[in-house]
Order: structure tokens, then sequence, then C-alpha cells
């Protein structure tokens, strides 16, 4: 929280990926193009502050161990997995303190869908 300034930088996650660093960008020129990349850009101590965080949610979060899955099925690397899984902390984290909640383990969005659905006759 300290290094977001309490989010009063950003109105929304994309400026908040984008100020972390955490971005994707696609370097090129003419008509080469390399390979997608993080950009770096943002704040370094926020990035190396959800290195660690991540890394243990890969451990011991169900939810984060199933989005990691998902993708090193995609990618034998398992760097840019860690790094999607900073930014999905993050975005989380910006989530929480906007709509003012706590953190629940069992919550799916899909799971609140199906129920908001009205049954058909």
């Amino acid at each position: 929280m300290a290094e977001t300034n309490s989010f009063i930088l950003v109105e929304n996650e994309r400026q908040l990926a984008s100020y972390a660093g955490l971005d994707v960008v696609q370097r090129q020129s003419g008509l080469s193009a390399q390979a997608t990349r993080i950009s770096r850009r943002g704040n370094v101590r926020l990035r190396t502050a959800l290195y660690l965080p991540a890394v243990s949610s890969l451990r011991y979060n169900p939810q984060q161990m199933a989005f990691y899955a998902r993708l090193r099925a995609r990618q034998p690397s398992g760097k840019p997995g860690v790094i999607a899984v900073m930014r999905k902390l993050l975005v989380l984290r910006y989530s929480l303190w906007k709509n003012d909640c706590a953190y629940d383990l069992h919550y799916h969005p899909a799971h609140l869908a199906e129920k908001e659905v009205a049954p058909t006759a």
C-alpha cells in the first residue's frame, strides 16, 4: 500500500499495472516484431515487493495454482507465469481496497453469476 500511495495515482487496473511496470508491451520496428515482455517502466520496488507473495501464493493458494498451471501448459518457461500471478495479486489487492471488502478464498464470480440468473420455467 505504501508503494502505491493508497492507489491515489491510479483510476483503474490497467493504470495500476502500468504504474507497477507489469503491463505487456511488444517491441517492434518496421516489419520486425519481437516477443511481448513486461515494460519494466514502473515502480521497481513494487515489483520486488510482489515477487515473494506471488511465489508463496503459488504454493498455498489453489486458485493461483490452477491459474499458473494453465499458463505453464501454454508456455514451458515459468517466469512469465510468476509475473502474471504478480499482476493478478496486485489487481486483486486494488479490487479489495476499492470495494472495501476482505479476501475470501472461496469467492468465485462464476458461482455468483449462476445464482443471479433467473430460473427458466
